[in-house]
């Protein structure tokens, strides 16, 4: 930017860089100071040079009246110099041409005043500030007509797309005024709006996206969150909602309507007969009521003061802190609810359970199950299955090679086939270790998992099934009389010794306030449950001895913690 004095340019000059061309006008431009007579001569028409406001051109108003033939370059650049105008090449033009023209009109301007911009100054360029403007988002998440649920008013930014662009700053020029004085021009500002780790700038001026989640834009900062607020419920204004990331729901969520998020999902009010799927945690700060109808699923925690019909499923651990009524639960983990009223429907808690109370007065069926990993023992009867067939497969092979092993000559096609057996035959060991290796990490992550023990703090009602599931399977007891807390039921594993406990005649109850034990036959009527597989079965297809597996077991994790705890103490 300069600053002080410099060159103008002239009405007439194709060299300067006008910001209009030169044209006379019956009405001139607005005045700012008074204009100045050539002559003195009074009765006479004088002309007068007037600069505009902006101080960007410069007219010469010649009266009617005005003798034409008097006027001089000299006399109206003294004019000129009055006003503050200096001399130069541009404005001498000017004048010049305005003097032709004059002339061309007669001696007398007899009919109306003539105007004319006898030179102009350079207007300024003004900078152009950095700026950022959004991408408009695309149209998506839309259903089939008149399914408002499969709407969802939420925008997904997925990584890697675009969502805002930025344009650029761009520095403006000076201008110059009519008395040479420089207009200066403020310098661009750079970007106000701050992108923080969650997006990049491109050199094209893109800003993208570098993971999935919510768009954050504010007058200060943008960004992706991987947290979707929702400051209303779930309901037909926002539609369903099925993102990356966690999920805040203000509200609570209405009937039929999904919510699904591959992280945590928070839920303030009460959940209706809705879906919600979380790849993390699930919380219901005022709990679920489902009437039969509702899901409820989570890989790790879920926790709520209530859940009434509903279907659940829990990666982990489940907390109900008041009543959990009719509803289907399996839980991979441990179920927490040490006043939890747990009434009618069935609740599988893999790591064990803690509850106020089990069944309900009226004999309602209410049945916890204790110490079962459904998909682990699908799993280990997988792997027996499998490996029982690779071993079948195996067999035949061996038979068939000595078969042809007795020929006194073997065929071409009896050569290849033979050839094939031996191939297999090289592949069935690797095979079979592979399943016994997959077989022992199923039973110690059975060991690991599987707690069959129950804690009921308050009262088990009569009619109340328990099953405490065990390596052959399990036994089921149905309460035969009501029996008041806190007590503990103990299954197999605690017991220890598969054979002294058998001898004990199974299970047994223990008061948890005298630290007296009895059998549990003693309260309940027990009988074989069949439901979980046969561990014991299954070890001995793979040749093994299932005490003495989870033996190994038990004292590699207690290795494990031995070390440890040394190398805390180190």
């Amino acid at each position: 930017m300069q600053q002080g004095r410099a060159q103008v340019g002239g009405a007439s000059n194709s060299g300067a860089p006008p910001a209009q061309t030169s044209r006379a006008t019956l009405a001139g431009p607005a005045q700012d100071a008074r204009a100045l007579p050539v002559s003195a001569s009074a009765g006479k028409a004088v002309p007068s040079l007037a600069i505009a406001h902006d101080r960007l051109s410069v007219t010469l108003t010649l009266p009617v009246g005005c003798d034409v033939a008097s006027l001089t370059l000299g006399a109206l650049i003294v004019l000129a110099k009055e006003r503050e105008v200096p001399d130069g090449p541009m404005l001498r033009a000017g004048l010049q041409g305005a003097i032709a023209k004059a002339a061309a009109t007669g001696e007398l301007l007899l009919s109306q005043d003539m105007h004319e911009v006898v030179l102009r100054g350079r207007a300024p360029r003004e900078s152009v500030d950095a700026s950022i403007a959004l991408e408009q988002p695309p149209v998506e998440n839309v259903g089939e007509a008149g399914d408002a649920r499969v709407r969802s008013s939420l925008r997904v930014i997925r990584r890697g797309e675009t969502i805002a662009r930025v344009a650029s700053a761009q520095a403006g020029e000076d201008g110059c005024d009519v008395r040479g004085n420089v207009l200066a021009v403020k310098p661009p500002a750079g970007l106000r709006v701050k992108l923080d780790s969650s997006v990049r700038l491109l050199g094209d001026g893109r800003v993208i996206a570098l993971r999935d989640g919510a768009l954050r834009s504010t007058h200060e900062e943008l960004g992706i969150d991987e947290c979707f607020a929702i400051e209303s419920g779930i309901d037909f204004a926002t539609g369903n909602v099925d993102v990356p990331g966690d999920v805040r729901v203000a509200g609570g969520v209405a009937d039929c309507f999904v919510v699904r998020a591959s992280r945590n999902v928070e839920v303030r009010k009460l959940v209706d007969a809705a879906t919600l799927e979380a790849g993390r945690d699930l919380t219901l700060h005022a709990g679920a009521a489902g009437r039969g109808q509702g899901k409820l699923s989570c890989a790790r925690d879920l926790v709520a003061p209530c859940v009434s019909g509903f279907v659940v499923r829990a990666g982990r651990h489940v907390r109900v802190e008041r009543e959990l009524a009719e509803c289907e639960v399996r839980v991979g983990g441990a179920f927490t609810g040490p006043l939890c009223a747990v009434v009618r429907g069935e609740l599988i808690a893999t790591g064990g359970a803690t509850l106020g109370t089990l069944g309900a007065a009226s004999g309602a069926t209410t049945t916890l199950v204790v110490g079962w990993h459904p998909e682990l023992d699908a799993l280990a009867t997988r792997l027996s299955e499998l490996r029982q067939r690779a071993a079948q497969a195996g067999e035949a092979d061996a038979k068939r090679v000595r078969e042809l092993g007795m020929r006194d000559k073997l065929s071409a096609s009896e050569a290849e086939e033979m050839t094939d057996l031996s191939f297999r035959s090289m592949e069935q060991q690797p095979l079979l270790a592979r399943l016994l290796g997959a077989f022992r990490s199923v039973q110690e992550q059975l060991a690991k998992a599987c707690v069959p023990e129950a804690t009921i703090t308050q009262r088990i009602e009569a009619g109340a099934t328990v099953v405490l599931a065990g390596s052959a399977g399990g036994v089921q007891a149905v309460f035969s009389q009501a029996v008041r807390g806190p007590v503990r039921i103990v299954g197999w594993r605690e017991r220890g010794d598969m054979e002294a406990t058998k001898r004990d005649h199974g299970p047994v109850i223990v008061d948890e306030s005298t630290r007296s034990a009895s059998p549990l036959s003693s309260v309940a009527r027990l009988s074989a449950w069949t439901r979980g597989a046969n561990h014991e079965a299954l070890c001995k297809a793979f040749g093994l001895e299932l005490h003495v597996l989870l033996a190994s077991f038990a004292m590699r994790e207690a290795s494990k913690a031995e070390g440890e705890r040394l190398r805390k103490a180190g």
